[in-house]
């Protein structure tokens, strides 16, 4: 029996993706196919499921008749689903265990690309299960149950609690049933709550929870496993208890997400057998060429509804040209698990960058940046001058940057001078072999500062604390820029988007041609960038002393004309 029209539309659904009038990705079909074969199971023998149609589009049409979007193009409307939502909650609420008439379901893995209403169909889902669910042994909503939005910080777990909570007010019945305090959202008559739970808040002991939504799942370390392990353990004595994880794709840092997402895929590849796993993945095919549009909404299958057909042309438009920036469209766009580590700087982009210099007499600012690395190895200077090109974009002018390099090498290392590159690198002289590295790097940088009329100065308070000290005392201005993600998150970005642009300048340098192709870049979970020098594939230190240059170049304030002006 078809109830509402919703089963018709979810046959639909399923009948265009097998048919490929839909265009999905591999792990969709075999959702389909999953679905559609355990219809076929009902009353053999070993499945013990049934379909409850009048269940699961109850839960479909709770959406429309109950909510409204909250923010956007859609605010005030109805909370219409689109066929692939229909299609994930229809299987997650309608399938019903033969023994208890309990739900079939007790982990849900959804996982999709960005921007394709995560955040709404887990509000609207987390109402549902505290205005409508019934518990099958009293034939009423669950009694005081607890639905928790989970995150690791307070302010992740505030997005999807702040959809919930314009949510239910835009709803006259909901909110009439519902009280709200102190953020908890309580259903009167049975006293079930929906709350927020961060890890960063304690007390996440003794826990009953009926719904566990852990939002972005990828955004969790190895660091988190004991908060993860006690909300998945803590519904016990509940009857149907659901652990929903509705999330975007991570990297190979996100090991709780990698668990999930490796278990996901195989039980919907049916390489394991769950039947308590509702799994569905929205991703790029692994062979799929991300510059084909066409094949985005296998990703995003909200495609022109939440997430614009011209807003992923410009996100692929900017990502395109780099690694890095592939990857980032790989992960965020189409949903797929990349590397946290990753080949900084796309060679034909620094090729394009190496040029004459100009005459930095003219140079609107020059400073410098310093990496010592380790005391029996590379060390770097670099200085960058500022140059305005003449045009502007906001009213603001946009600068060509160009550098100059010198690089020392301990006479004490262990590296076999002989060996190449290293050798063709120390007959052209652009490396020198020191006895004080140290000494003849600050002596040498303090020359060329006074030389170019630089002043200020970047170096890591780790390795070059007393170098620093010293260019202060010497009526330099040396500013700490300590090598981590937070601080180089920023400059490197910036730094790879000039280059990209063609608005940086090196000299035909031979070191820094193979110092760039060795730079490899590490990303937390927070997708902030530094440069990882134990996965480059070798020295980096004149790439990385010329980023921190270039840092204190771009912050030096405009002038109109005249002198250097220091603020």
């Amino acid at each position: 029996m078809i109830v509402d029209g919703v089963g018709q539309r979810v046959e639909e659904y399923c009948e265009a993706v097998m048919s490929g009038d839909v265009i999905a990705c591999d792990r969709v079909k075999f959702a389909v196919q999953r679905y559609l074969a355990d219809l076929k199971r009902q009353s053999t023998s070993g499945f013990e499921y049934h379909f409850d149609e009048h269940t699961a589009s109850k839960a479909c049409q709770f959406f429309p008749l109950m909510l409204r979007h909250s923010v956007g193009e859609f605010a005030g409307r109805p909370l219409e689903l689109e066929p692939w939502q229909a299609f994930a909650i229809w299987n997650i609420f309608g399938w019903k265990r033969d023994a208890d008439n309990s739900r079939r379901f007790r982990k849900v893995y959804w996982s999709m690309a960005r921007k394709n209403g995560k955040s709404t169909i887990a509000a609207g889902l987390c109402l549902y299960l505290g205005a409508s669910d019934i518990d099958p042994g009293t034939g009423r909503p669950e009694a005081v149950g607890q639905i928790f939005f989970t995150a690791t910080k307070k302010e992740q777990a505030d997005v999807v609690y702040g959809e919930t909570s314009r949510m239910r007010s835009q709803s006259k019945v909901i909110a009439k049933n519902t009280t709200e305090k102190n953020e908890v959202i309580e259903f009167k008559k049975s006293g079930t709550t929906i709350r927020k739970l961060a890890y960063d808040k304690k007390g996440f002991d003794g826990l009953n929870p009926h719904c566990v939504v852990m939002d972005e799942l990828h955004a969790w370390t190895g660091y988190y496993r004991t908060f993860y392990d006690t909300l998945v353990t803590g519904s016990a004595s509940r009857t149907q208890p659901l652990h929903l994880i509705i999330t975007t794709a991570g990297d190979d840092n996100s090991k709780l997400w990698l668990e999930d997402y490796n278990y996901a895929c195989n039980v919907v590849d049916g390489a394991f057998k769950d039947e308590s796993l509702f799994a569905i993945i929205y991703e790029l095919d692994k062979d799929d060429d991300p510059a084909d549009e066409s094949l985005w909404i296998k990703a995003n299958p909200n495609l022109n509804v939440s997430v614009k057909l011209d807003y992923l042309r410009q996100r692929w438009k900017e990502d395109q040209h780099n690694v890095i920036g592939r990857n980032r469209f790989m992960r965020y766009h189409a949903n797929r698990l990349v590397s946290s580590n990753e080949k900084a700087i796309n060679d034909e982009d620094f090729r394009k960058c190496i040029g004459e210099l100009s005459d930095w007499s003219q140079a609107e600012v020059v400073c410098g940046g310093v990496d010592q690395g380790s005391m029996d190895d590379f060390a770097a200077w670099a200085l960058c001058a500022r140059f305005p090109t003449g045009e502007f974009i906001n009213e603001k002018h946009v600068y060509r940057y160009e550098f100059k390099v010198k690089t020392f090498l301990d006479s004490a290392t262990k590296r076999d001078k002989t060996a190449m590159p290293l050798s063709q690198f120390l007959y052209n002289e652009e490396v020198l072999v020191s006895r004080l590295p140290s000494l003849e790097l600050q002596e040498s940088l303090m020359e060329a500062m006074t030389q170019w009329n630089a002043t200020h100065v970047a170096y890591d308070p780790a390795n070059a604390k007393q170098m620093g000290e010293v260019l202060n005392r010497d009526g330099f201005i040396a500013a700490r820029m300590a090598q981590n993600q937070a601080m180089f998150n920023e400059p490197i970005k910036t730094f790879l988007s000039h280059m990209e642009k063609g608005l940086l300048r090196f000299e035909d340098s031979e070191l820094l041609k193979w110092c760039a192709s060795n730079a490899v870049i590490a990303r937390n979970l927070k997708d902030e960038w530094m440069f990882d020098k134990k996965s480059s594939k070798d020295k980096i230190d004149p790439i990385v002393a010329c980023v921190m240059a270039f840092w204190m170049a771009s912050l030096q304030p405009e002038r109109a004309s005249g002198n250097l002006f220091i603020a």
